[in-house]
């Protein structure tokens, strides 16, 4: 019965906040199919779910603090499916259907998949315009639970590096929003494997 916004005000933003001072923070939307894990996450324009809702604190938080750091963001999308990883956010001329991306560690970065596209952003507007880009080409199909099922798990990433403008210092931390796959028995949902 919770809103949006108390969603978002309860769970995610101190996250939010915590990811702009250098910590790494993951956000899991996890039940059955058809229990709005989708919606949560992204909602509409009538309202928004924890994604644009991040990434608008997120620039506003930015954007406060200008006079005293300088701000590099950076936004990236994946499906895991069928235990591949598709990048969402390649151009749409590039063949990737052979690529394999895979996932490494960096000292400063932590977990990271290697080639993966990696937008530049400044703006909430910008990260919505890219996840929306990014969703059509995300895998959906039907199950006995839902028409419109999201078969993958997806995730999005704000990585945010910052420069301390009065000491030098450098750090990154990373936002993670992740729209997990439907978690029910596959006799329930009637899921078959499919492409």
């Amino acid at each position: 019965y919770s809103t949006q916004k108390e969603v978002f005000e309860t769970m995610a933003l101190p996250v939010v906040d915590e990811c702009l001072t250098g910590y790494n923070c993951t956000i899991f939307a996890y039940g059955q199919t058809g229990t709005g894990k989708t919606f949560t996450m992204e909602g509409n324009d009538e309202h928004p779910g924890l994604v644009p809702r991040a990434m608008g604190r997120g620039f506003a938080v930015v954007a406060d603090r200008q006079s005293n750091y300088q701000h590099e963001c950076f936004l990236s999308m994946i499906e895991i499916y069928n235990e591949n990883i598709r990048d969402l956010l390649a151009p749409k001329d590039a063949d990737t259907s052979k690529k394999k991306y895979d996932i490494m560690r960096d000292q400063m970065v932590g977990m990271y998949v290697k080639d993966l596209t990696s937008e530049p952003v400044h703006t909430a507007s910008h990260c919505k315009a890219l996840i929306k880009q990014g969703n059509t080409t995300r895998s959906t199909a039907s199950t006995g639970l839902n028409d419109q099922s999201s078969r993958s798990h997806c995730l999005v990433t704000l990585t945010v590096r910052t420069t301390d403008l009065h000491t030098g210092d450098h750090y990154v931390g990373k936002l993670s929003l992740v729209d997990l796959a439907g978690s029910e028995r596959l006799a329930k949902s009637q899921t078959s494997g499919q492409a």
